[in-house]
Formats: C-alpha cells, structure tokens, sequence
C-alpha cells in the first residue's frame, strides 16, 4: 500500500498516511511530495557519479523529443546551472518535468526551437516547480488537518495542572531565585484578577503604573542607544505614543503580579484551584 511520509511533525518522526486518507492527492502527487523528502537534492550532487546521473536525464529529454544532444560542454553547462537554480530539485523531478513536457501535461509555453538550450530549459523547469510547489502545499496543509484531528483537546483538569506549574514556576523566580516573573501572555494576571485573588486597591495601582513608566523609560533609553548604533530608522511618533501606553499597562501588569506571588499563601492556594476558576 502506498503510504506519504513527513518528517516534519511535531515529534520529529516519520508520519505515514494512506494514500486514500489523503482526499484529491493522486499516486503521481504522493510519489512527488515522498521524493522531495527521501532523495537527494541536486544542490547535494557532488560525484562524477551524480553528473552522470543529471546527463543521462538531459540525453533522455532530446531522444523524447527528438532533437540532437548537446556536446558534453553543453551538457555539463546545462547541469552546473540546474544545480544552482534547482537546487531543491532532485532526479525524479528532473524525470518528471521531462514527461510531463513531452505529454503535453504541463502548463509552460517553452519552445526548444531544436535545441536543448539553457533558457528552453530554465523555461520548463521554472513551470515545474510552480506545479510542484502546488502539489508539496496540498499535501501539508491535509497532513496538518490530519495531525490536528489527532490532538487531544486540553481538559479543565489539563488547565488546572497548568497554572499549577505556572504558579510553582513563578514563586521560584520572585522568593528562591530573587529574579521578576514575567508574565508573557498575561496568563497568571488575568487568573488571579478573574478569580479575585489581589484586592486592586488604588495604592497598589499607584505603585504599579509608576513602575510601569520607569520601566518603559528604561526600555525606551536602550532602543534608542541600540538604534543609534546599529544605525536603525526610528519609529513614528504615532506608533511610539500606542506602544508606550501598552508597554507601560504590560509592566504594570507584571508589577501587580510579582507583588502578589511574594504574599500568597502557595501551598493553600494549589489546593484550591478549580476547572471553574478559568470560566472567564
């Protein structure tokens, strides 16, 4: 049975579909995408060996066709430039193109004009890979629904142990390790404030955007620094203005967070985390 492989999952093994779990892929198009991922590629070639290899294929594209071999200065022209700009190409690709343009099933309107020459066949291995590159799209986004389909959804246990660890995570950074949590995503900001774990009183407040604005200036003094170094462009006045007041709610933000991981009460507060506190 024909099967697809795709080394590109997230487990970094080999993923191994059926031909019919696969909807509109023909046998040609399964061959195409398992060839890109199996053999080697023309930038690869290296050996008198692989130079054969690519020769015997161009010999083969005049006899279809009916027109003389080039002599082999030609022919080793015409190898050297399909390695430097097919370079992703491999063999069977080359084999492909070559039916394909002499059945007519390819969408190009080179004309050989009786030669094998460089533009006529640049021409047709150009059309090649806009086929290709179709066929190798269809097949990835059908592996990427089928390896979707088999992800298990994350459960309100699944979340509970989560912020769990967050939380554990957290405490060691702000009371073991005397470093700031950062709360990328706002993930614990927005389960304490939900779940009305902090009172925002408004000293607190206070407190945490007077943090937030001596934080982003101290951010701003390093950007520009590095902008004048590195000779950056600046930003737009108008895009400064936006990105300082968010910046300036995210530090504090954060600030409201570190406060409330050196008070709570962790080992109580792990035993009291529901599926419900995360209804918001």
């Amino acid at each position: 049975m024909t099967q697809l492989s795709n080394p590109q999952n997230s487990d970094g093994m080999i993923v191994k579909e059926n031909l019919n779990s696969l909807p509109n892929v023909s046998s040609k198009e399964l061959s195409i995408y398992n060839n890109d991922t199996n053999l080697v590629k023309f930038k690869d070639y290296n050996t008198q060996k692989d130079l054969a290899l690519m020769t015997a294929l161009l010999i083969k594209w005049c006899n279809y066709l009916g027109i003389e071999t080039p002599d082999s200065q030609d022919l080793n022209n015409i190898c050297n430039f399909i390695k430097e700009h097919f370079e992703n190409f491999n063999h069977q690709d080359l084999d492909n193109a070559i039916i394909m343009i002499v059945t007519s099933s390819l969408d190009t309107d080179a004309e050989h004009y009786g030669k094998l020459s460089i533009i006529y066949v640049h021409k047709c291995l150009k059309s090649y890979m806009v086929y290709k590159g179709s066929v190798l799209i269809k097949i990835r986004q059908q592996l990427d629904k089928i390896e979707s389909s088999k992800k298990r959804p994350i459960t309100p246990e699944d979340r509970v142990e989560n912020m769990k660890k967050l939380i554990v995570y957290a405490i060691n950074d702000v009371i073991n390790e005397e470093k700031v949590f950062l709360d990328y995503g706002d993930a614990l900001y927005n389960f304490i404030k939900a779940n009305k774990l902090i009172k925002l009183s408004d000293e607190l407040i206070k407190d945490a955007m007077l943090f937030g604005e001596n934080s982003y200036k101290d951010e701003n003094k390093k950007m520009v620094m590095e902008a004048v170094i590195k000779h950056h462009n600046f930003k737009s006045a108008g895009d400064m203005i936006y990105e300082k007041e968010d910046k300036i709610k995210k530090y504090a933000r954060q600030y409201v967070v570190n406060e409330w991981l050196k008070k709570v009460e962790v080992e109580s507060l792990l035993q009291k985390i529901t599926p419900e506190m995360f209804r918001y």
